[in-house]
């Protein structure tokens, strides 16, 4: 069989899905919240930015500080709508992702 590394591949399936409203929890001018579509947990979010140049941790750049510190606030928002108990969550980067963004 031919392998399909175009746009119609799995691993652009974040993507598609920050693209279907109806799986968005919220969104900011560069960021977008989706529940996770593989959750490793009861609530797994996933916070991706619209930016077509990152892809993952190692496309970020020293100029991008301020869209992590967003990243972060929103996976904040997040818990908070749905616990008030922070210290039951983790926030973090996907250090080898597996899809795009």
């Amino acid at each position: 069989t031919k392998m399909n590394f175009g746009p119609n591949a799995w691993s652009y399936g974040l993507i598609k899905a920050i693209e279907d409203t109806t799986k968005i929890i919220f969104r900011s001018e560069e960021l977008v919240c989706i529940r996770d579509l593989y959750p490793k947990s009861i609530h797994h979010y996933l916070i991706i930015p619209e930016r077509a140049d990152l892809d993952n941790i190692y496309d970020l750049r020293k100029e991008d500080i301020n869209l992590v510190e967003e990243m972060e606030l929103l996976g904040v928002n997040a818990i908070e709508l749905i616990s008030n108990k922070i210290e039951n969550f983790r926030i973090g980067f996907h250090i080898h992702p597996s899809m795009k963004r």
